[in-house]
């Protein structure tokens, strides 16, 4: 298996966002966070053909980022993980990788510092 890791792309301000009273885990992309996934996506597609399985944190910004990401892979569907949300148990993830074939790229989208 092949495994790609992706943070998440630029995010609004934390401290900002907590601001409007919503939670955390609807902390959207800013717009220019958008466009560098976009062009660092097309850097990647240069080097990682294809991608087989995209997973992603459930929190918004992860997902936006794997959103983008599947744009540009067409065809690719998102995965929610909830073991990709920060706090997740990295042995958790480690059965989830294992349980995948062993011919496929896997690319998954979370958060620092847990993707470390």
């Amino acid at each position: 298996m092949w495994l790609v890791i992706i943070r998440h792309a630029k995010a609004e301000d934390a401290l900002d966002f907590a601001r409007t009273g919503q939670p955390d885990a609807r902390r959207p992309l800013t717009d220019s966070g958008r466009k560098r996934m976009r062009r660092a996506v097309a850097g990647l597609i240069r080097e990682v053909e294809f991608i087989d399985v995209l997973a992603s944190s459930p929190l918004l910004r992860a997902r936006q980022t794997a959103e983008i990401v599947a744009e540009a892979y067409v065809g690719r569907t998102v995965i929610e993980l909830d073991l990709l949300a920060p706090g997740g148990e990295p042995e958790q993830l480690r059965a989830w990788l294992r349980g995948q074939r062993d011919d496929v790229v896997v690319a998954i989208v979370g958060h620092e510092p847990d993707l470390k």
